[in-house]
């Protein structure tokens, strides 16, 4: 987007925050431009007042990414497929253990 294009656009004052996080999965929150989240970043990455989230954690550490709602909605597809493969492996190790009793 050109110089003159981001001058032109509308910054919204509210934007809502999809968030992904692998330990408490998906939520929503309302931030304020401006002090949860820079006018660059919206201008780059919201779509509409939309802006996107991903919590990763590296040496303990909780780090927030904002990115484009592609990379996000590719993000959640594969959590949520861990997610299900988790709860599956759940659910077959406890039938093993109802056949033992």
């Amino acid at each position: 987007m050109g110089f003159f294009n981001k001058l032109l656009r509308k910054i919204p004052e509210n934007v809502t925050a999809h968030i992904i996080n692998p330990n408490t999965g998906y939520q929503t929150e309302s931030w304020t431009v401006g002090t949860d989240v820079s006018e660059d970043s919206v201008s780059r990455l919201a779509d509409g007042e939309d802006i996107y989230v991903v919590h990763v954690y590296e040496a303990g550490e909780m780090k927030q990414i904002i990115c484009k709602r592609e990379i996000w909605l590719s993000t959640k597809a594969q959590m949520d497929a861990i997610d299900i493969e988790g709860q599956a492996a759940m659910d077959r190790t406890k039938k093993k253990f109802d056949e033992l009793k």
